[in-house]
């Protein structure tokens, strides 16, 4: 049987995609993998990106439209996969080098170590997101199944948050949950009460959550959390992020994971208007992605995406994005 299932949500993206699969089957391991990948787009076609090679062995998993969201596919995955570990991976992440995944499980010393992944931290200042995000994450499924069952029976429709918990906010007011809580299509990934307030300052005013941060909070009052080395790539310029990417290893030039980042909301002009932060940054995203594609993937499948209308004009789809971009917000 295979070590892990390799899980990846997939959203409006065919060149990430390609560039995540490409990257991904160019590595070797000792350990062996299941690809399945959950088409979060359609009706958009991207998700023809790997009607390829690429697609090959790669299972498309038919998830309930209800859940089409990141965290909720790795929820409905867990009562699904069949290996004892579950592999997180986000579209915006390239594998570099072999041997990435007998990297990860060498933290793994034992049944009670929940996770290992990179411990999401900014060393300038406290952004309240201290905790393990499942970009590219190795998980223990014994350990994901007790705790949806743990999502799945609590009912409360109640979140509590802030200094010592004396806030109160509905669940609906966060999310149209309420259904996939009183139905049980919940779990740890998607789940937000009992938020602990983030280290090392607690924020009273804020409620904040994303995907896998609950699980990290409460995996670590029981379990061991393994952190991989990694660091934040900073960089400065203007209309570009401040963060360039994280790598994953000792450096970024010997990295076995690197993590992009906003590969979703760098597409999120194919959807509505882009204001403030996404709106400035998505001609430098585009660009970039353009650069990965055409180092990551091979040629032939680069040319037939193209002759299919898969791969749209760079310039074309650039002059489009700007079109979407509004200033404010």
């Amino acid at each position: 049987m295979a070590f892990a299932t390799i899980v990846i949500p997939h959203w409006l993206s065919p060149k990430w995609l390609q560039i995540c699969l490409a990257s991904l089957k160019a590595t070797k391991n000792e350990r062996d993998y299941e690809i399945w990948i959950a088409d979060n787009s359609a009706p958009h076609p991207s998700i023809k990106a790997i009607d390829n090679r690429l697609g090959e062995g790669v299972r498309l998993i038919d998830v309930p439209d209800i859940m089409k969201t990141p965290a909720l596919v790795l929820d409905w995955a867990i009562d699904k996969v069949n290996t004892s570990y579950l592999f997180s991976v986000e579209t915006d992440i390239r594998f570099m080098k072999d041997g990435w995944l007998d990297w990860y499980a060498s933290f793994v010393r034992d049944e009670y170590v929940a996770m290992v992944g990179w411990y999401w931290e900014i060393e300038s200042h406290d952004d309240t997101r201290h905790y393990i995000a499942p970009a590219a994450t190795l998980y223990n499924i014994e350990v994901l199944k007790i705790l949806k069952a743990e999502c799945v029976a609590n009912k409360q429709l109640v979140q509590s948050y802030g200094l010592n918990y004396e806030k109160r906010i509905p669940i609906t007011a966060t999310g149209t949950v309420e259904e996939m809580i009183l139905t049980g299509q919940w779990g740890p990934f998607t789940e937000r009460r009992g938020f602990l307030n983030s280290s090392p300052f607690d924020r009273p005013e804020v409620f904040w959550h994303d995907t896998g941060s609950w699980l990290f909070y409460r995996a670590e009052c029981q379990w061991e959390c393994a952190r991989i080395p990694g660091q934040w790539v900073k960089q400065q310029g203007y209309s570009m992020p401040d963060v360039k990417l994280a790598y994953y290893g000792d450096s970024e030039a010997d990295a076995y994971i690197i993590h992009y980042w906003a590969g979703g909301v760098s597409h999120s002009f194919k959807i509505g208007i882009m204001q403030g932060w996404s709106g400035q940054c998505v001609e430098w995203w585009l660009r970039r992605e353009h650069r990965l594609w055409l180092e990551t993937v091979p040629e032939d499948i680069r040319e037939d995406s193209i002759s299919k209308g898969i791969i749209p004009d760079l310039e074309e789809e650039l002059k489009f994005a700007l079109s979407m971009v509004r200033e404010g917000g």
